[in-house]
């Protein structure tokens, strides 16, 4: 790893894990304000999918950061970076970008929506190895967001809270959360498409050594 490669990387996973601790810490201190529970306020906190995929990407980075050449799997890694940007075109388009906490609020909510999935997808362009994404991977991809749809629908069935209005079956109904599941699904099959192919170009032009080892 150069000089640089480590800055960063060692940087990137601070600025992720600060990230989700403060949005953690502004969380418990709503919660005590509302008189909600530690439990409930915990449980509040790990239903976001925003905070449980930034906690995936801070584990990635952090392991990046003790060692990049045993980084978790490539499949892994863009499953994440499709999720984190996905995160950051649903909260434009749903939310307009809009941010609901103000002052030094913002700082957690602008962090974990627009910077790390920006700098992730540095970290994924610069220091992933390429060219080991298949066709299989848009379909792994679905996988952890389907399985966050079923969880999310299941327990705002059960306790009549959403983590996000376009799933609140109880005000829209369950054929239109049907049909916004089965959009996003889309989108993250098409993201998932689109990194395969950006990740079979990059390593057909710049291959590692085990690539060209192959080739030739």
């Amino acid at each position: 790893m150069t000089r640089f490669t480590n800055v960063f990387v060692l940087a990137a996973s601070g600025f992720a894990w600060l990230s989700l601790a403060l949005s953690l810490g502004f969380g418990l201190a709503d919660s005590t304000q509302n008189h909600v529970s530690l439990a409930g306020a915990l449980g509040s906190f790990v239903s976001s999918f925003t905070i449980l995929v930034s906690i995936m990407a801070a584990f990635i980075l952090s392991a990046a950061a003790m060692n990049v050449r045993r980084m978790p799997r490539a499949n892994f890694i863009a499953s994440v970076a499709v999720y984190l940007l996905t995160v950051t075109l649903i909260y434009v388009l749903e939310f307009h970008g809009a941010l609901e906490s103000t002052g030094v609020r913002r700082i957690p909510d602008l962090a974990l929506h627009f910077v790390l999935p920006f700098v992730f997808l540095l970290f994924w362009i610069l220091l992933v190895p390429k060219g080991s994404l298949t066709w299989r991977t848009p379909f792994i991809i679905v996988v952890f967001p389907l399985a966050y749809l079923a969880y999310m629908l299941l327990r705002g069935g059960l306790t009549g809270v959403y983590s996000y209005p376009f799933l609140d079956a109880s005000a829209l109904g369950y054929p239109r959360v049907a049909l916004n599941s089965v959009g996003l699904l889309g989108i993250y099959l098409m993201g998932g498409t689109l990194f395969t192919l950006a990740d079979c170009g990059l390593g057909w032009l710049f291959p590692t050594v085990d690539q060209e080892a192959r080739r030739s």
